[in-house]
């Protein structure tokens, strides 16, 4: 990816990126981020319509397993083996920008834990 807020450099060309997101599913479809402090990209971006729009609460939780799913940096959270490498990896994404919420779920553990293991490995 490039610069936060910029476009990953495949999606320069508007077919490539086309191939990628698909077409709108319907006239009022817009494009949203699963993880709204990451930049738009082929691992962060669905169509939400003013159908899904109305069960945001309920597909939140399933758009956010979907994208930790597709990150590679959420997936080592979930799969870490021991406590000690999940700490280190809770450390480096938050260090990235990911948020406290979004670590948690990939974690299983809230993001009050998460702020925990942070703040107290950085101390």
């Amino acid at each position: 990816m490039t610069e936060s807020g910029m476009l990953p450099k495949e999606w320069q060309d508007f077919d490539t990126f086309r191939k990628v997101v698909g077409e709108p599913p319907d006239d009022t479809a817009r494009l949203r981020k699963y993880e709204s402090t990451l930049p738009h990209g082929p691992e962060n971006t669905f169509w939400l319509t003013n159908k899904s729009a109305l069960h945001v609460p309920q597909i939140r939780q399933k758009l956010r397993n979907e994208f930790i799913l597709k990150n590679r940096v959420l997936m080592k959270i979930r799969n870490a083996k021991t406590k000690d490498e999940m700490k280190k990896y809770l450390i480096a994404a938050r260090k990235a920008g990911y948020t406290l919420e979004l670590l948690g779920i990939a974690a299983g553990v809230t993001h009050q834990r998460v702020q925990q293991i942070v703040t107290k490995s950085m101390e």
